[in-house]
């Protein structure tokens, strides 16, 4: 289990680096980077690469077998590891360093997603609901954020239990007996 809990944490505090830089990088560079749903895919389909990682190495330093809890354990660990460093980074950014950039962003993404809508012909009555219920959401809010997070580790929580599944190895029956009597 330790491996585990190093690899988590290792892994975990790799890709919350590269969370706070993203967040911060895009404050920076342009704001409009929090808007781009591509670059939270990129994120995301990132962060299941690296948990995943987390797992497979903790199976090679345990000497190729790794049972389920202990791999589930390396991918949540990493997991929450990053979701604490993200939220506090995002929290801290939208918060307490710029607090007019969730008003920002959050307009810049009715515009784009009014935008769409109408590419795709939308009625105006569904475009006007769609855009109202935006209006309302406070979706940069300390609360928003911590809601999402409990949801992400249910989400990553699901996800880590198949791939601990995929990635499990047990020793055979014959070798952990031979380890047993020496």
């Amino acid at each position: 289990m330790e491996f585990a809990k190093k690899n988590g944490i290792r892994i975990g505090l790799i890709f919350g680096i590269i969370a706070v830089v993203y967040s911060f990088g895009a404050y920076a560079i342009d704001e409009t980077l929090f808007t781009k749903w591509w670059l939270s895919l990129l994120l995301f389909v990132g962060s299941l690469f690296f948990f995943i990682y987390a797992m497979v190495q903790t199976r090679k330093q345990l000497g190729g077998y790794i049972t389920f809890r202990e791999a589930f354990s390396a991918f949540m660990i990493a997991a929450i590891v990053y979701l604490l460093m993200s939220t506090a980074a995002n929290m801290l950014l939208f918060q307490v360093i710029d607090t007019g950039l969730a008003d920002r962003v959050k307009e810049r993404m009715i515009e784009a997603s009014l935008e769409w809508f109408e590419k795709m012909n939308m009625p105006e009555a569904s475009i006007d609901e769609a855009i109202t219920k935006m209006e309302e959401q406070d979706q940069f809010s300390i609360g928003a954020q911590l809601k999402s997070v409990g949801m992400a580790i249910v989400f990553f929580a699901v996800i880590a239990a198949i791939s601990a599944a995929i990635v499990k190895r047990n020793k055979p029956e014959w070798e952990a007996v031979d380890k047993t009597e020496e």
